[in-house]
């Protein structure tokens, strides 16, 4: 990922420009990896990265009750895909999911209230000892007055294609609405596509807005800049990886 691998650089690059043979090349691999850290951190580049991966997938609209579209009506499960969450088993389930995972919870559940029938599969393994984030999405879930009897817990699947494959093995051929956030939905759906689910796919975890500045660097901005570069990264080069599996 880009942090890491440009800290690595900057690393070698300190080391190196001490020594008399290499402080040249100690120089370049320092400017290096400070500019690409700087390009990484600009709101554009990194609007730029991810957006395409957001904006391939519309955002599901309000809902209504009595106006749901077929689609989604047709669906006979909802999957939340694992994200992440705290350790902290003192705080309540709804305050140990992380943005990601938070996002993707309320998105199914404010779906889920308005189909009574659909059942809900949320998927995350364990840490340690520690209860498994599929776990916590449920209890998260309840405490915000769901039926814990619509909820299916898959904890084995450690990443999203052996999710895709466990979650077939209980949706079968029936529709499910897939959620996850923005940036990851064109890597799920290849995959859950490739495992033979059926699905729509509702987006959410949006880290790109409309009114964000794009047109200049904001010191306040890096952190979220370089999230979005790194995720962005990170999904490239798994969409790259899967179709490297395919040609091998």
């Amino acid at each position: 990922m880009p942090l890491p691998f440009c800290t690595i650089l900057l690393v070698i690059g300190c080391i190196l420009i001490w020594t008399k043979k290499k402080n040249k090349l100690g120089r370049w691999i320092l400017t290096t990896s400070l500019i690409i850290i700087l390009i990484l951190s600009s709101t554009r580049i990194s609007s730029l990265l991810i957006e395409p991966l957001e904006n391939k997938y519309p955002a599901i609209p309000p809902l209504k009750e009595n106006l749901i579209p077929p689609e989604l009506s047709t669906c006979k499960y909802i999957v939340i895909l694992g994200s992440g969450n705290s350790e902290n088993t003192e705080r309540s389930a709804l305050s140990r999911l992380s943005s990601s995972g938070l996002a993707r919870t309320t998105e199914a559940l404010r779906i889920a209230n308005l189909l009574p029938n659909i059942l809900v599969i949320v998927s995350g393994p364990a840490l340690g000892n520690f209860p498994t984030h599929a776990t916590v999405v449920k209890d998260a879930a309840i405490e915000l007055a769901f039926d814990e009897n619509r909820i299916i817990k898959v904890e084995s699947a450690k990443d999203t294609e052996e999710e895709s494959l466990a979650i077939k093995s209980i949706v079968g051929d029936n529709k499910i609405i897939l959620v996850t956030s923005a940036w990851h939905m064109h890597r799920a759906v290849y995959l859950f596509n490739k495992a033979g689910i059926k699905l729509v796919a509702c987006p959410t975890d949006f880290t790109v807005r409309s009114n964000d500045p794009k047109n200049r660097f904001e010191l306040n901005q890096i952190n979220a800049s370089l999230n979005r570069s790194t995720w962005a990264i990170h999904e490239y080069l798994g969409l790259i990886w899967l179709k490297l599996k395919e040609i091998l």
